[in-house]
């Protein structure tokens, strides 16, 4: 290890640090400047030749969060961190090259975001744009979403995908607070899910074994996914879900609680999807057949509830046997509809300030 620079300490913690040059093995060979002064925003910029990031991913709230105060949520405070480096290294063995990255929050919501950088041959890029009164846009694109997963996450059971995440984030204006939430769409194209347990297990439940082989060899390969995404108060709504493939199709709804760290979903599974949806473009026989879109003539509802550490699976076999408009009785409940997303007000005139609402839900 070789560093050159200087530290500052306040009650015991880090405040102050600036280093001109860092290096730590092979890896790691950058300039660091960081803030963390009482009262003021937490300010951090990492330049140079490489990092390794692989670590910085992983969680340890549970080790830092004292008992008393689990549960109590502490106010943050603002975040700014900008990232210019030749090469940044991830988990699993994956780099990314001529990453810039620009971070800011408030402490509770996003400000700033913009992201350029290269996996082989694969970009990553994202922004945050916001508008004059107030409206944010988040946007998220690569076409390699297995490895940008696998690096983030160290999750090794998705293989290619042509990603795209946007998202419109509630309004932020000065000097008015409004209640996080974001409205979003997930779109991925071309992808394969190789030995994944869970999904595994899932199958395994409706009897798919064909499909479970699959799994366990070269993957189960899907063309496309949609999945429309809202998040409020920790709660994130999954609506309107489908992923489609040659042996197997998808649907997905339900909620998953931050807070509680539980999930409460249910779809079908759809056997076959390319032959099974022959019917979904015909009017009327197909609305019969298969329901909704994504369904197919034959399918199989299931359900996933519980913690997320220890979820139970539920599947129910009849339910192939029933057309599409009677499936509907095999089926969990629809998720309900989140609240509608706070929508800033015009302004009234030169110097008033513009004020943000929720409306009232119907």
């Amino acid at each position: 290890m070789k560093a050159q620079g200087r530290i500052a300490l306040i009650g015991g913690k880090v405040a102050l640090a600036d280093f001109t040059h860092v290096e730590l093995g092979r890896r790691n060979d950058f300039a660091l400047a960081y803030k963390a002064l009482p009262g003021k925003p937490v300010t951090a910029s990492v330049k140079g030749k490489a990092l390794d990031a692989g670590g910085m991913f992983d969680s340890d709230d549970e080790d830092t969060v004292p008992p008393e105060a689990a549960g109590k949520k502490q106010p943050s405070p603002p975040l700014g961190i900008t990232v210019d480096l030749a090469t940044l290294h991830l988990k699993a063995g994956v780099s990314m090259t001529s990453v810039r990255f620009d971070y800011a929050d408030d402490g509770d919501r996003l400000t700033r975001f913009s992201l350029a950088a290269l996996d082989q041959n694969a970009r990553v890029s994202g922004e945050l744009s916001t508008g004059t009164d107030g409206t944010r846009k988040f946007r998220l694109a690569s076409n390699d979403a297995g490895r940008l997963l696998r690096g983030v996450t160290g999750f090794r059971s998705l293989l290619g995908g042509d990603l795209r995440v946007e998202a419109d984030l509630a309004p932020l204006l000065q000097g008015v607070r409004t209640e996080a939430a974001f409205d979003g769409r997930i779109v991925m194209d071309d992808f394969r899910i190789v030995d994944q347990p869970f999904f595994a297990r899932l199958l395994s439940a409706g009897s798919f074994t064909g499909i479970v082989d699959l799994l366990r060899g070269e993957g189960v390969t899907f063309t496309r996914l949609e999945q429309t995404v809202k998040g409020r108060a920790g709660v994130l709504t999954l609506s309107d879900g489908r992923a489609s493939g040659p042996a197997i199709g998808l649907t997905l709804q339900g909620t998953f609680n931050q807070n509680s760290d539980k999930l409460d979903l249910n779809g079908t599974i759809v056997p076959l999807y390319g032959i099974n949806s022959i019917f979904e473009g015909v009017p009327l026989v197909g609305d019969i057949l298969g329901s909704k879109d994504g369904e197919g003539i034959f399918a199989v509802t299931y359900g996933v509830r519980g913690d997320v550490d220890d979820l139970k699976v539920s599947v129910n076999p009849i339910s192939v046997l029933a057309p599409g408009f009677l499936r509907k009785m095999f089926q969990g409940a629809k998720p309900e509809a989140a609240a509608p997303m706070p929508l800033p007000m015009p302004r009234e005139g030169p110097g008033v300030p513009a004020v943000a609402v929720r409306p009232k839900a119907n």
